[in-house]
């Protein structure tokens, strides 16, 4: 069980006796308020007394549904149309699927804060991550990434809970803030958790620490940043004011700290440097779990490992369980109303959604989201895996989005198929290895072409022929389909493709510059749907 309260409260509102309950009275709140909207009207939400007439009178959308009246929101300033709250910005769809989409934003803190931990007396959080600059719609509202809302909100909300300042945030490139905020973590004393958005952005971070630690020594021993560093000079004087006074002698002991864990491939680097903190947080589920074994690497053993929730566009879907090696989350009632589609109904129109009480461990569903944003029966177009059904709600997992997925021979390769076969992988690696999924279009039979980079130098005991063989072979543990179809010769072994170093950062940079979102709130795509993607691979072959 987690020391960190806010789990506990969490874990209270969520219980699984109080949900259905507590649905159908978020629902009926939802449509009470907003019964005198434009799209209220349309669905005479006034006439709807419960869940089951909710979903008689109101079909399934998707966004195709709302495109032009958020068109008439962000270009006009257009209000009381999907929803009577008051819109303060827009949260942008990555585009990793297809175009960018915009979703309305109200001004409603979340239940608890998601990156940082409190109380700030216990200590302080480590944050790692940075925002990208704001871009407007023509009505004069934010466009922003819905973790950079959050990170927005807790940092002029709860400053005190960081060990760096909300300067350190706005900083660009990523690899800057991430640098100057090791610096601040390195010298706070106090830091209990450490947090990024995504687990790839708390890597990337470690790469820097291994790279620049002794570097990063110096700064703090003269209380100035390094000369080298891509900051203004209005910067770096606010920043080394808030750094304070030179501390050479903590600094020599981060020295030697380092000096003893690069002996040993840094290993168990987090403790060593913040011997208080219990807790690393970061989006790790979902296609993000792969990962874990390379952080644990870095965390040692008794560090919890815990994911933020899961989130999306269209909002927060779930806030973390409990602390375990196999990131779960419970679905967040408090704010949202879900319905779930059995996953072999998905490619129908308008399929018999199901409720809470109605699923079934082991089975996948995709989902259906009200929210009190304007999203009425919205599918979001993910899928997740529902673990147990325990007494404090369905513990699921993330499973794929409806869209990413690739097709061979009838079989279909999910997202988190691959994540899962991707583990293993991952576990025999000493740091982090980038992947993607295609059809291999240059062999003569049918097969999947897996392409990997190794970053931040990781090497593998499975580097070579061997890799493609054990991918194969875990890939068939965790898809029976894709086992049937290789047991009877009708899908061949799966190949591995490496890619040039930086190959990931390209194609993360090539998103970056198609949407509003930035560089840390990107979550990479892990199966080729998009033709500029594959371009960037095949010209990076090795």
């Amino acid at each position: 069980e987690s020391s960190f309260p806010a789990i506990k409260v969490f874990i209270l509102v969520c219980s699984r006796t109080q949900s259905n309950n507590m649905a159908q009275a978020v629902l009926m709140n939802i449509l009470s308020r907003n019964q005198n909207t434009e799209i209220g009207k349309i669905w005479n939400f006034k006439d709807i007394a419960n869940v089951d007439e909710y979903r008689e009178a109101v079909p399934l959308t998707t966004y195709e549904d709302y495109k032009l009246y958020i068109k008439r929101m962000t270009e006009k300033g257009e209000t009381n149309i999907l929803t009577v709250e008051e819109i303060n910005q827009f949260a942008p769809s990555s585009g990793t699927t297809g175009e960018m989409k915009l979703f309305p934003v109200v001004a409603v803190p979340s239940p608890r804060p998601i990156f940082a931990e409190s109380p700030p007396s216990d200590g302080k959080t480590l944050f790692l991550a940075n925002t990208p600059e704001d871009v407007a719609t023509p009505s004069g509202l934010p466009i922003r990434a819905i973790s950079a809302v959050q990170i927005y909100n807790e940092f002029q909300t709860t400053p005190e809970y960081f060990a760096v300042p909300a300067e350190t945030v706005t900083l660009r490139p990523l690899s800057t803030a991430l640098y100057v905020q090791l610096v601040f973590g390195l010298k706070c004393t106090s830091t209990h958790s450490i947090c990024s958005t995504f687990i790839t952005t708390m890597l990337t971070s470690i790469g820097i620490l291994r790279a620049k630690g002794l570097q990063m020594c110096e700064d703090i021993s003269k209380g100035r940043l390094d000369a080298t560093l891509r900051i203004n000079k209005e910067q770096r004087t606010t920043l080394e004011k808030l750094l304070g006074e030179p501390d050479p002698k903590h600094a020599k002991a981060l020295e030697l700290t380092f000096k003893e864990a690069e002996r040993e491939d840094f290993k168990g680097i987090i403790p060593r440097l913040w011997p208080r903190v219990t807790l690393v947080k970061s989006f790790c589920s979902g296609n993000l779990a792969s990962y874990i074994p390379i952080l644990r690497h870095y965390t040692g053993p008794d560090i919890h490992i815990l994911s933020n929730g899961y989130a999306c566009s269209e909002g927060l879907i779930g806030l973390p369980a409990k602390p375990q090696e196999k990131t779960s989350i419970f679905f967040l009632y408090p704010r949202h109303v879900f319905e779930f589609i059995p996953f072999e109904d998905s490619h129908q129109d308008q399929p018999k959604t199901l409720l809470q009480n109605e699923l079934q461990e082991g089975k996948i569903y995709e989902i259906v989201m009200t929210t009190p944003v304007g999203l009425y029966r919205y599918r979001n177009g993910d899928y997740i895996k529902v673990l147990e059904m325990g007494e404090e709600g369905p513990l699921i997992d993330f499973y794929g989005r409806k869209k990413m997925f690739i097709t061979l021979r009838g079989h279909k390769l999910f997202e988190g198929v691959l994540d899962n076969a991707m583990t293993v992988i991952n576990a025999k690696a000493t740091s982090r290895i980038d992947y993607m999924a295609s059809l291999d279009e240059d062999h003569v039979h049918n097969r999947y072409k897996v392409w990997i980079e190794y970053c931040d130098g990781a090497l593998s005991d499975l580097d070579g022929p061997g890799l493609g063989r054990c991918l194969d072979e875990q890939l068939q543990q965790v898809d029976q389909v894709y086992k049937y179809l290789r047991s009877s010769e009708k899908i061949d072994e799966l190949f591995v493709q490496r890619v040039k170093g930086g190959t990931f950062a390209a194609i993360l940079s090539h998103i970056e510059g198609h949407t509003a979102v930035g560089e840390s709130q990107i979550k990479l795509p892990r199966v080729i749907i998009k033709t500029e993607i594959m371009a960037i691979l095949t010209e990076s072959k090795m």
